[in-house]
């Protein structure tokens, strides 16, 4: 098992590198490829985790509950930041506490360490970390530079909420 994830951890690197490598010599940007992680590579990759898993809705209570977990945290750290800073790192401080690296190393790991029961309850909770992130979390750090109602427009029209939507639809 162990030699199964120093495999999946050393694949994950290289990809990474690979990654680097094309962005360098291809002169991409890090706003090009930010849009085509969050309009393209994120939805793709929840909607075949969600089909792909051997849950049922009663597993959307995990990613409720990592929904629930990271916005409080990021309002309790925005509470915080208010008292350190008062320009927009206190946004980008609170979107920052309530988010982590979960589907790009985490979820690798899940597949390579838990049985398929064991990965449906660690896709749902990355799920729920999503959801956080292109909702409630978009939100905190778009409101230190949109307004309210932009920063809610922008919400959605964010292609992951509709590929949760579409992938729990299929799932039946």
């Amino acid at each position: 098992m162990i030699v199964e994830v120093l495999i999946r951890v050393f694949f994950l690197i290289c990809t990474a590198a690979l990654g680097w490598g094309a962005g360098y010599i291809l002169k991409l940007s890090s706003k090009e490829i930010s849009s085509l992680l969050v309009y393209l590579i994120s939805p793709f990759v929840i909607f075949i985790s969600i089909l792909q898993s051997p849950a049922d809705w009663t597993y959307f209570a995990y990613s409720l509950g990592a929904l629930l977990t990271a916005s409080v945290a990021a309002f309790l750290a925005y509470g915080l930041a208010r008292m350190i800073w008062s320009d927009g790192r206190v946004n980008l401080f609170s979107f920052a506490v309530g988010t982590g690296n979960t589907g790009y190393f985490a979820l690798p790991l899940a597949f390579a360490l838990f049985n398929a029961q064991q990965i449906a309850i660690a896709v749902f909770i990355i799920i729920g970390i999503n959801i956080y992130e292109f909702t409630v979390g978009y939100f905190i750090a778009a409101k230190g530079t949109f307004k309210t109602t932009e920063s809610l427009q922008k919400i959605v029209r964010l292609p992951i909420l509709y590929a949760i939507i579409l992938g729990m639809t299929f799932k039946k």
